[in-house]
C-alpha cells in the first residue's frame, strides 16, 4: 500500500531539495531520481549496488532481460538478476538522457549509469548520501501517506515516514517476494545471499498466509473415523461434531 502511494506521488520525485540541481536541468534530475527508485523498487539491490551500476548495466539471453551488478558487500562481482521489461525500460529511457549529458558530468563517472555530479565527488558514481537525502525529502513533502488499517472511526491509520529509506525497499522486495510465494531457495538466490538464514531476515510471514496455511491443511484433517473435520473461521480450530479439537491431534469422542 504504501508503494502504490509513492508511485503516485512520483512527479514530486527531484523536486525541492533535490541534490544535484546545480548540475543537472531539473528534467534531468527527476528522471534521474525517478530511475533510482524504480531500480530500488523493482530490484531489491543495496543502495550501493544501484548508485554504482555499471553504464552498460542490462544484459539479453534469449529473450530475458537481466541486470548486471556488483555485490560489493560480498565481493562478488558481475552478478545477474532477472527484471521486468518495465523495469528495464526505465533504465534504457534514462541511459539514453544520460548520453546526451555525458559532455556535463565529470569524466571520472564516464563507466557509470549514475556517475558523479561534481568534480569534488569522491567516487566515481553517485554518492549514496545524495539518493538517501533526496528521497527523505519526497516523502516529507508527500501530503498524506497511509498505511493498512483504520482507526476506531474508520480513518486510514497514517504510515511512519521514517520507515521509508533507500534500504528499506530491499526489504519490501523480499517481503513481496514471501507474500507471492516464491520458494525460499529462489529467493535467497534472489537476493544474493549464501544462506537461507539471512534471506529470512528480510520478511516476516503475513497474517494471511498464515491463514492460508491453515486453511489448506484443514482440508486433509480427520477424525479417527476418518471423517473430514470443518475449519472453525475466526479461531483455526477444526471442530468435530460441532466442538473445536486441538490441531495436530485426532477428534475424541467423550467417554
Amino acid at each position: 500500500m504504501v508503494i502504490r502511494h509513492l508511485d503516485a506521488h512520483l512527479h514530486l520525485l527531484g523536486l525541492g531539495r533535490a541534490r544535484g540541481q546545480r548540475t543537472l536541468a531539473p528534467d534531468d534530475l527527476q528522471l534521474m531520481y525517478r530511475t533510482l527508485y524504480i531500480l530500488l523498487r523493482d530490484t531489491g539491490r543495496r543502495p550501493l549496488e544501484v548508485v554504482s551500476l555499471p553504464r552498460d548495466c542490462l544484459e539479453t539471453r534469449n529473450d530475458q532481460i537481466c541486470l548486471l551488478w556488483n555485490n560489493h558487500k560480498a565481493r562478488r562481482h558481475r552478478r545477474r538478476l532477472p527484471i521486468t521489461t518495465p523495469t528495464a525500460q526505465a533504465i534504457r529511457i534514462w541511459q539514453e538522457r544520460r548520453e546526451q549529458l555525458q559532455t556535463r558530468l565529470p569524466p571520472t563517472g564516464a563507466d557509470y549509469l549514475f556517475p558523479a555530479l561534481t568534480h569534488l565527488a569522491t567516487r566515481p558514481y553517485l554518492h549514496t548520501s545524495y539518493l538517501g537525502e533526496t528521497l527523505r525529502d519526497w516523502v516529507d513533502s508527500i501530503p498524506h501517506l497511509h498505511g493498512e488499517g483504520t482507526d476506531t472511526q474508520g480513518n486510514p491509520l497514517p504510515f511512519d515516514r521514517s520507515l521509508i529509506y533507500a534500504y528499506a525497499f530491499r526489504h519490501s522486495y523480499a517481503q513481496r517476494h514471501a507474500d507471492a510465494g516464491t520458494p525460499l531457495d529462489v529467493l535467497r538466490e534472489l537476493m544474493d545471499h549464501k544462506s537461507v538464514s539471512s534471506t529470512q531476515r528480510y520478511y516476516t510471514v503475513s497474517l494471511k498466509r498464515k491463514r492460508d496455511a491453515v486453511a489448506k491443511l484443514a482440508a486433509h484433517v480427520v477424525d479417527h473415523h476418518g471423517r473430514r473435520a470443518e475449519l472453525h473461521p475466526s479461531s483455526a480450530l477444526t471442530t468435530w461434531r460441532g466442538r473445536p479439537v486441538a490441531r495436530g491431534g485426532a477428534a475424541r469422542t467423550r467417554t
